[in-house]
């Protein structure tokens, strides 16, 4: 490597005595390649692995089984939705904590997975805010903590899920008590198409 690189070979040795933050590098490489049309994915994969002393070994869900099973998982951020390349670029991915030391932490899976989103939040914002995610992620504990980072979630809808319109503003004097917090419930029968407009619609999908 010193003679293809043209420096002697401690400049060498130094260079892999340095920690590198891949997370760091692999964001100046998806600026330099990448096309600029973002959306950042965050999806857990599960790993197949056994040994007694394996880090993080535990049970986890696999989508690909259909079933939870032993191994490990990974929390994974990919930069994808890249509309000039119709590719996603790997940016980070973290080893999830087996149940027992999350436990042992006062935290569950889903909080895990909010903590990674935190610790990401710089990344996602730089990429255009989004976050994409399956819909196992479609639920208030969840949906609100990212929110609240400033992120825009792209996921699913659970299919008993609840939703509201938004409250109607009040002119002039107002009742007594606090202002509405929601509004009516959507009945997804009969949606109020002033309240959500459709701004898209063919044969496969219509948008609201």
């Amino acid at each position: 490597m010193s003679k293809w690189f043209g420096v002697n070979e401690t400049t060498v040795h130094n260079w892999y005595k340095r920690d590198l933050d891949l997370a760091a590098f692999n964001r100046k490489l998806i600026d330099k390649e990448g096309s600029g049309d973002y959306v950042v994915i965050f999806d857990p994969s599960y790993l197949p692995k056994s040994g007694k002393h394996t880090p993080g070994l535990g049970y986890y869900w696999s989508g690909q089984a259909g079933a939870v099973k032993r191994g490990v998982e990974i929390g994974s951020f990919a930069v994808g939705g890249d509309a000039g390349h119709h590719t996603a670029f790997h940016l980070h991915a973290e080893l999830t904590p087996k149940s027992e030391d999350l436990k042992a932490k006062g935290e569950n899976l889903m909080d895990h997975y909010v903590s990674l989103v935190k610790k990401r939040k710089e990344d996602i914002a730089h990429f255009g805010g989004k976050l994409a995610c399956d819909g196992y992620f479609g639920v208030s504990t969840f949906v609100k903590p990212v929110c609240k980072m400033g992120i825009t979630l792209i996921s699913c809808l659970k299919s008993n899920v609840c939703l509201y319109y938004t409250p109607e503003v009040v002119e002039g004097k107002r009742g007594r008590g606090r202002p509405k917090s929601k509004g009516a419930k959507i009945d997804w029968e009969k949606i109020d198409d002033k309240k959500l407009p459709v701004v898209q619609e063919d044969k496969e999908k219509r948008i609201r």
